[in-house]
């Protein structure tokens, strides 16, 4: 499988060997935050347009800061020149503070005058402070991807502030979350993961030591989130190396991996993360069974079933005519079995811009027969579909316009109809039973027709057994296959019908 790089959060948890910090800022209570921060403007700058909170993008938590100097309206550019201005800080005391921070970007066109600086003069007008240029090249390399900044070395100064400037006229966006300042740490937490190899049972990770880190070894926390567990600070693994493979994992579950340094005698580094995942189905053949619902009147009251494409690798399908540019295929897949002609495949998803494909046919000879691409971020897909046929598996995939997606990329998918099944359809319920369910061993069919085809199917919608019995009652042995759920096909006068088995 191809790799995936997904850039995480950084979060510090106290320790005897950890650095001290001077201003740890994620921009959750909003922008300019409530303790000491300040949004002014600079010299020429026009309209008053503001730095802001955004919930689209955040490196860690919900929030980031936010300068939006695109789409605001404007009929010729004009300039904007705006400081967030940090809390004073006392760093007279410090051995050797240092900052970083996260950024994002969107259409930088590299305005020359953005960037990061410090000063120790400035007292209330940014305009006549003196600014020491800390970073000035703004984020080409961060186009919708978060990318840690720094460490950079500050002055041992009773009054330091640290300003991060936008001076342009250019139509670009500017997202920064997770600003640090604290004394160099002996021993250096990791800065960002890479996961590979993601299946429905393994995770493999990998990270990068952070700035000038020898370390060997590492320990790590495994949270399994959909358990219902959080992170203690205690490793689950210690002196692991770098890739380590988690195994035995829950399949659809969403873990968080945290990663610390073990420096020996230079301690043990601040633990990184979250590093989020999901046991995925990455590939058509480990699709998800996904229900088609019928008499739902709208998707907010059909059935959701989570999703994420994190980790996710590209299937070697092309990206449709609908998605445009879309630069990226690293996708995910979900499956129903058709119980009425129609259907409404709804993604709904909050932090990426979804492209969502539906194919008939199998998985080594998909059809593409639709494609959903509205054009807009962070406001999920829909598509109905019509002439589909009763009985057959369609194979639902999910990816990413961008080649790089946000950290965030959860979503939802429901399959869903507003359609009720007719006597003319499936309505068959009183012609044919099933039982007991859920099963041992054996499962019975009854039915007023002769049970023309029976075809069971697990939740990856790969068909375990099939038999034709050609009488109106019938005994499946089950006992050779595992525990779980299955879903049953069973054809009477023409007329198939798809129930869901518990197999004990």
């Amino acid at each position: 499988m191809k790799k995936i790089t997904l850039l995480m959060t950084v979060l510090m948890w106290s320790s005897m060997f950890y650095a001290q910090t001077y201003l740890s800022e994620g921009f959750e209570s909003g922008v300019p935050p409530a303790t000491g921060w300040v949004d002014l403007a600079g010299t020429g700058d026009v309209n008053g347009y503001t730095w802001a909170a955004s919930s689209s993008r955040a490196n860690s938590g919900t929030n980031s800061a936010w300068f939006d100097d695109n789409f605001v309206g404007e009929t010729t550019s004009v300039r904007k020149n705006r400081y967030l201005i940090t809390p004073v800080m006392d760093l007279s005391g410090a051995i050797s503070p240092e900052l970083t921070y996260y950024e994002n970007t969107k259409f930088p066109g590299l305005p020359a005058l953005n960037g990061v600086y410090y000063s120790t003069d400035f007292a209330g007008d940014p305009n006549t402070a003196t600014w020491t240029p800390i970073n000035t090249t703004f984020g080409a390399d961060a186009v919708g991807v978060w990318k840690l900044r720094g460490p950079y070395a500050l002055p041992i100064n009773a009054t330091v502030y640290i300003a991060f400037r936008y001076d342009g006229t250019n139509n670009s966006e500017w997202f920064v979350d997770d600003v640090l300042v604290r004394e160099t740490p002996t021993c250096v937490e990791p800065s960002a993961a890479s996961f590979t190899n993601v299946t429905n049972t393994t995770a493999t990770l990998s990270w990068t030591s952070g700035p000038g880190g020898t370390e060997t070894l590492w320990d790590v926390e495994l949270v399994d989130i959909t358990a219902g567990g959080t992170p203690t600070g205690n490793p689950t693994q210690t002196g692991v190396t770098n890739p380590h493979t988690f195994t035995s994992l829950t399949p659809q579950n969403q873990y968080e991996a945290y990663v610390r340094a073990d420096c020996g005698a230079g301690g043990k580094s601040a633990w990184s993360g979250p590093f989020a995942f999901i046991t995925i189905n990455d590939d058509c053949i480990s699709a998800i069974m996904v229900t088609h619902e019928t008499s739902i009147n709208n998707a907010a009251s059909a059935t959701a079933t989570n999703g994420s494409i994190v980790g996710a690798t590209g299937s070697g399908l092309v990206a449709d005519t609908c998605s445009g540019g879309a630069s990226d295929t690293e996708d995910v897949w979900f499956s129903f079995v058709a119980t009425l002609q129609s259907a409404t495949v709804t993604i709904e998803a909050g932090n990426f811009d979804v492209i969502l494909m539906v194919y008939s046919g199998s998985c080594g000879s998909p059809v593409n027969i639709g494609c959903a691409d509205n054009g807009a971020e962070f406001q999920g897909e829909e598509l109905n579909l019509t002439g589909l046929t009763i009985g057959n598996t369609y194979y639902i995939r999910v990816f990413e316009y961008f080649a790089t997606p946000p950290v965030s990329s959860v979503f939802t998918v429901k399959v869903w109809t507003s359609d009720v099944l007719s006597n003319n359809e499936f309505d068959i319920d009183n012609a044919f039973r099933y039982y007991p369910n859920p099963v041992n061993n054996e499962l019975n069919l009854k039915a007023r027709n002769n049970i023309e085809n029976v075809s069971i199917y697990n939740m990856l919608g790969q068909e375990v057994l099939r038999l034709a019995p050609n009488t109106n009652s019938s005994k499946i042995d089950m006992s050779a296959l595992q525990t779980g759920a299955y879903f049953i096909r069973v054809t009477i006068n023409g007329v198939t019908e798809t129930k869901q088995i518990i197999k004990r």
